[in-house]
Parts: structure tokens; sequence; C-alpha cells
């Protein structure tokens, strides 16, 4: 405690721009036939993934309301959901970290910006903004595991990064539910 107030990183409300529920549609994109809504399924009929083509994957959140790019991603954006995807679905293993590496690679490369309503989102355009803009839903679910070192620490080298803590709230509780270190680009 310092003489005028409390030494502790500041606590900040803000808003994701995509919900849990939007993330949720993106994690359900990979289903049996009896994956969606009013489902009647028949014999024989197969799963199917609305991530294998980009048409498919727009349709399919267009069609469930989640606000995606009116456009259909290109393949790195498309890969990208696959990430986010298997991500969720790791939350339902015991024990597993549902951060992959290749979901704290997507995750490094995000640059969030906050508007003046308190609302975060990644500042990259169409799908990329999109897919990086799904981690936030996945943070208020389960809190990153720091894997050390964050960034490396190289003596003489300009700093590449600007480093902030982003504190993700609960809607309903409005407890703070996950903290993360956010690398953006310089």
């Amino acid at each position: 405690m310092s003489r005028l107030a409390s030494r502790d990183p500041a606590i900040v409300q803000l808003t994701a721009r995509l919900s849990r529920s939007d993330l949720l549609w993106v994690a359900n994109t990979a289903h049996g036939p009896g994956g969606h809504w009013h489902a009647r399924v028949r014999a024989g009929e197969p799963d199917h993934d609305h991530l294998a083509s980009p048409d498919a994957a727009l349709g399919y959140l267009a069609d469930h309301g989640v606000p995606v790019p009116p456009e259909p991603p290109d393949p790195i954006p498309l890969s990208e959901l696959g990430i986010v995807r298997v991500m969720v679905s790791r939350l339902l293993v015991p024990d597993a970290d549902p951060w992959t590496d290749a979901g704290r690679t997507l995750l490094a490369s995000t640059s969030y910006a906050v508007d003046p309503a308190t609302r975060i989102a990644d500042t990259q355009p169409g799908w990329r903004g999109f897919c990086r803009d799904l981690l936030l839903p996945l943070l208020a679910l389960v809190p990153l595991v720091p894997v050390e070192p964050l960034v490396p620490l190289v003596p003489d080298v300009p700093e590449l990064f600007v480093m902030t803590v982003v504190t993700v709230f609960d809607v309903v509780t409005t407890a703070p539910s996950a903290s993360v270190l956010v690398c953006v680009t310089t």
C-alpha cells in the first residue's frame, strides 16, 4: 500500500464483442445429425463439419445469429475457427488444459482495443478479428494458465511488445473470472 492507494494492479471491467453463446455455436460446428435445433435424425445420416468449407462456416454461424463478417472466411481464419473449436471441446476432457499451443499462438497474435463504451475487440478486420474476439468469451469460461516465459526478455533488443493485463468479468455475477496478459506488437 502506498500513501495514495493500493499498489495492486487495477481491475478494469470490459465487455467483449462476442458472447459465450457465439463461442459455443463455433464449438458446435462439428456434430452428428442430431446437432441441429429441432433436428429429425434419420438412420444413416453422417456426422458433418460446418468448417469443412468457407461457405458452410458462414452459413451455419450466420443462421444461428452469430455476428460474423458478411463474406466467407479465407483458409487461415477457417483453420483458426478450428483451433477455437478444439479448445472448447477440451473443456470436456478431465485435467486437460484447453489452451493448446495453437490457441496460445492465436492469443499472442491479438491486438485488442477498448472503445469509449468499454467494449473490447480485436483491431484486425473481418474474420481475423472475429477469431481473436472468440478468445475473450473462452477466457470467461476458463482462465489462461501462463506458460513461462510469455515474452522472452532479451537485452539490447528493442521492445517488440506492449503488454497489458485484461481482466474478463462474468456478466452474470460481475465477478472477475479471468486475467490474461495480452501482448500487442508495436
